[in-house]
């Protein structure tokens, strides 16, 4: 069995081969005695392949809740590889461009990954091309600050009390907060504002500065299309003044969510969409068609 062993030599000079299960490098041999971990670089991890797992947890685990954050390509290595130990994707999306058969050497870096359009790729390192091109446009920290702003003013509106910004008829700027809600007035001649009602105009000009965002973004969308960071589309533009006029009126904190969730989730809720379709899909294969995807994992219909 020598001849077709992983340590056949071919010669004399022949150094040996390190890279071997995926074209990882095998750290082997790196203690004084001879012996080693036997553990496999993947880069983000190690690679214990005697028991068939990393020695650190995944640091995209939250994104596959289903499996344990210290599993090899989804625990199913017939379907998916991982790359880096943080990057499982289907074996049917990856190309080998550095195989060279002549010599039956496997060069695997670089890899080329190609998208997936559909239902089995793997979900735990997914980033959509959506999100990471968004991440550098005003389109997306616009909103991540109009958020901000909108969710402070949504607080200070709960505020019984009033304030004021000048100590009176000296006209000095001396701003104070009156917990008990002080109407103001005395010999001083104070005036005083309600909080919550300056709150409300803050929420509505957020609501405002949203609107204003949401019609450039459209009109991207049909000058340069909807592959254009800083565009959006006109139903997703109506569906967020909606939720910015229900909460202004009835339920901030579905508001709040909706577009936080929008702001800060990579691509947003289409972002979260696809995340939850491939996570599904990759769950259905495991478990089969009779399970579906919940918060915290997976139940059967």
């Amino acid at each position: 069995m020598a001849g077709i062993s992983a340590n056949a030599l071919k010669g004399a000079s022949y150094a040996e081969n390190r890279l071997k299960y995926n074209g990882k490098e095998l750290q082997s041999k790196e203690f004084g005695d001879g012996s080693g971990l036997e553990w496999y670089d993947y880069g983000a991890r190690m690679y214990d392949a005697q028991i068939g797992r990393f020695g650190k947890i995944d640091r995209y685990a939250r994104l596959a809740e289903d499996f344990s954050p210290y599993h090899y390509a989804n625990n199913n290595p017939f379907l998916y590889i991982d790359i880096n130990g943080d990057s499982t994707v289907p074996v049917n999306q990856v190309s080998w461009p550095n195989f060279d058969t002549k010599n039956d050497e496997i060069g695997l870096s670089p890899v080329t990954i190609t998208p997936n359009s559909g239902s089995d790729q793997s979900s735990s390192n997914t980033t959509s091309t959506t999100a990471s091109s968004s991440n550098s446009s005003w389109y997306t920290w616009g909103g991540r600050g109009n958020y901000a702003y909108g969710n402070t003013t949504s607080v200070l509106e709960t505020l019984p009390g009033t304030f004021r910004i000048t100590n009176g008829v000296q006209r000095q700027f001396s701003p104070k907060y009156y917990n008990s809600g002080w109407i103001g007035g005395s010999k001083a001649g104070i005036r005083t504002y309600k909080v919550a009602r300056w709150a409300k105009a803050g929420g509505i000009v957020s609501l405002g500065i949203g609107t204003a965002m949401d019609a450039v973004a459209v009109k991207n969308y049909y000058e340069k299309g909807p592959d254009d960071p800083n565009s959006t589309h006109p139903a997703k533009a109506g569906l967020n003044l909606g939720m910015g006029l229900y909460g202004l009126q009835y339920n901030p904190l579905a508001a709040g969510v909706y577009f936080g969730v929008d702001a800060f989730y990579p691509g947003g809720w289409p972002g979260y969409a696809n995340d939850y379709e491939q996570l599904q899909n990759a769950n259905q294969q495991i478990l089969g068609d009779g399970f579906i995807t919940a918060p915290f994992g997976a139940m059967k219909q």
